[in-house]
């Protein structure tokens, strides 16, 4: 049973976690440029959903792939979203609202490997 749990949670969360990119990225259209400036804002804003599909699809398999990607991603966002105006502590603490969930899925990955890998 634990099996299928750790074979599946981090597949789901990374599927949760695009669809949140992809939501967020709308906010574009709700902007007063032209209609050509929302398409290529709209595209810029979904590179990283894009690039987050791309690695849902090449760790379905192989859940190394996903524990490595998603643990690189939440430490370049937080080094991305170091604010210095704020203190380290209040900027790291807001970044993990974000970050945190990308930090869950690649270790839940890491484990489902682990897992898998003793067979």
């Amino acid at each position: 049973m634990y099996r299928k749990i750790l074979l599946w949670a981090p597949r789901i969360l990374s599927i949760l976690f695009i669809l949140l990119l992809l939501m967020l990225s709308f906010d574009v259209f709700f902007e007063s440029d032209s209609f050509g400036d929302m398409l290529i804002g709209f595209f810029m804003h979904n590179i990283p959903t894009l690039v987050f599909i791309v690695v849902l699809y090449f760790s379905w398999r192989r859940p190394a792939v996903g524990g490595i990607f998603y643990i690189l991603a939440g430490a370049f966002y937080l080094g991305l979203m170091r604010n210095s105006e704020d203190s380290f502590i209040q900027s790291l603490l807001f970044s993990m609202a974000l970050a945190g969930p990308v930090f869950i899925t690649g270790i839940l990955y890491l484990i489902d490997w682990k897992v898998n890998k003793r067979g």
